[in-house]
Formats: structure tokens, sequence, C-alpha cells
């Protein structure tokens, strides 16, 4: 069964992580939310039965956690997906987490 997920973020990170989304067979793009205006996920919200994906691609780090923290206080049954490409080169010293 195939993840549905939401994009939270409109910029050119948004564009990266949308390729990543659509070479995965396991996920289902739903919407790309612009983070200044949640009017639209809180009726995806409020609708979707079963589980919801979220992916923040946000290249700012303090925005990124700022919107993250919003989500995460007002939509508690959503849940987060690390997402990488498979051509994706990772330091072996690296650590990846939430």
């Amino acid at each position: 069964m195939k993840k549905n997920i939401i994009i939270f973020g409109s910029g050119n990170h948004s564009k990266v992580v949308l390729d990543v989304i659509n070479e995965k067979k396991d996920l289902n793009l739903l919407s790309i939310i612009n983070p200044n205006n949640f009017n639209n996920f809180k009726k995806i919200y409020k609708n979707k039965k079963g589980n919801l994906y979220g992916h923040i691609a946000i290249g700012s780090n303090y925005l990124r956690k700022k919107v993250y923290n919003q989500l995460s206080k007002n939509f508690p049954k959503l849940k987060f997906l690390t997402l990488k490409s498979k051509t994706t080169i990772i330091s072996k010293g690296t650590e990846i987490g939430d």
C-alpha cells in the first residue's frame, strides 16, 4: 500500500523532493503546501483516512524547524518521512535522523 505524502514548501528544494517522491513506488503525493498557508492542509488532514506523511522541503534550518514545530503541535497524527534519492552519496560519518 502506498504512503500518502504532503510536501511542505513550494520553493526550489520542493522540486528536488518531488523528483525523489516520483522515483519511489511506495509514495503517493497528495499535495504541495506553501507553509505560509496551512488552510489547504487542514482540509486534507481533517478528511484523510489512515496515515498521512509529510516532508518539509525548506532549505533554511531555522524555517524548517519553525514549520516542523507548528505542524507537530497542530497536526499530531502527521508522520514525517526522511527521503533519500537512490542516487545520493552519503558520507560514512554522516548521521541522518528525523
